[in-house]
């Protein structure tokens, strides 16, 4: 091989390392930088996307607890233990309280149900308002249409929880339960237990929220080269 070759072949070779090492650490220099502030800024989105759930999760406490201190369910604990006999008094009485929840459901297009169960009779439903209504509007469920709820989780937690204080379940993918919500729905529950004018636990209140408006305002404020989970 003449010398005149072997000079161009060690030249490439030098051209072709030199340009190498270059290319590596450019990228080491360039993702050195770049990648703190990417994670940085996945982060800081985590942060405040997880501030935006908490925030919703105070909300529920904060007015799961405004329920159970109300005044009217706080009455239903006489009515459940018979000290009130006068039919009238008791339909009146229920009534106010279904048109309170249903006016919850009106006011919180993301609650999907809240219903009262009672502590006596293995956990019987006392009251439910749903929005399984036609076409999905809000409904009083009629006493016939209650079920038991004795076995639930939310209510064995929610008779657990101490008083004044509200239990929320981690979430959960909803399933069909005697035709009660639509499949496939990611929810948490809030639970408390329910005090009558004696202090004495007769029931709980639960609060069925459905989270796929929450999740999508999150899944909107990222971009299109990020995946949240």
């Amino acid at each position: 091989m003449k010398l005149s070759t072997r000079m161009a072949l060690a030249m490439v070779v030098l051209v072709l390392l030199t340009t190498g090492v270059l290319a590596a650490l450019t990228y080491y220099n360039v993702m050195s930088l770049l990648l703190p502030r990417v994670l940085d800024r996945l982060e800081t989105h985590s942060r405040v996307s997880a501030m935006v759930l908490n925030a919703s999760l105070k909300g529920l406490r904060a007015e799961t607890l405004s329920l159970q201190s109300s005044p009217e369910i706080r009455s239903l604990g006489k009515l459940l233990a018979g000290a009130n006999d006068n039919p009238v008094i008791a339909a009146e009485l229920r009534s106010q309280i279904e048109n309170q929840l249903a006016s919850e459901l009106a006011a919180k297009p993301d609650y999907t149900l809240i219903r009262i169960i009672g502590a006596a009779n293995d956990g019987k439903e006392q009251i439910r308002v749903d929005r399984l209504g036609p076409g999905g509007t809000i409904r009083i469920v009629p006493p016939a249409e209650l079920t038991g709820r004795g076995d639930r989780v939310c209510y064995l937690e929610g008779m657990a929880t101490p008083p004044n204080a509200v239990h929320i379940t981690k979430v959960e993918i909803n399933r069909a339960d005697h035709g009660l919500e639509p499949l496939s729905v990611p929810i948490i529950r809030a639970a408390a237990p329910l005090q009558g004018e004696d202090g004495k636990v007769f029931g709980v209140l639960v609060i069925n929220v459905d989270l796929r408006a929450a999740i999508s305002r999150i899944r909107d404020t990222i971009d299109s080269d990020s995946e949240l989970y």
